[in-house]
């Protein structure tokens, strides 16, 4: 069977990342990424507030250690979900909110 997960996988805990695992034994499975590319790489200058309904964050992008630790947080997620793909034997695609979803399953 093909199984495709589609998330931000922003709340991924051991217990998703273990029932993962399990499925990925049985089927194929295809993790695909959806992200903002403002979570990737913010606009040159400018303050930015963000919400998930649960916690605000203002970021300031003149503010460079502070931009570097927002990026360097995605760079982490995109990192830990490349080596649990790679582990598991699963392929990982990223679909961009700018992207045609279908374009990138293709």
């Amino acid at each position: 069977s093909l199984i495709y997960v589609i998330s931000d996988f922003r709340g991924l805990t051991e217990t998703a990342e273990l029932h993962l695992s399990k499925l990925g034994r049985h089927c194929e499975v295809v993790l695909i990424h959806i992200y903002d590319p403002l979570e990737s790489q913010l606009p040159a200058k400018g303050r930015f507030r963000f919400t998930d309904a649960i916690r605000d964050i203002i970021v300031d992008s003149r503010d460079t250690k502070r931009l570097a630790d927002y990026q360097q947080r995605f760079q982490q997620q995109q990192l830990h979900l490349q080596t649990l793909s790679k582990k598991w034997q699963m392929t990982l695609l990223q679909c961009s909110t700018n992207d045609d979803p279908l374009e990138v399953i293709r």
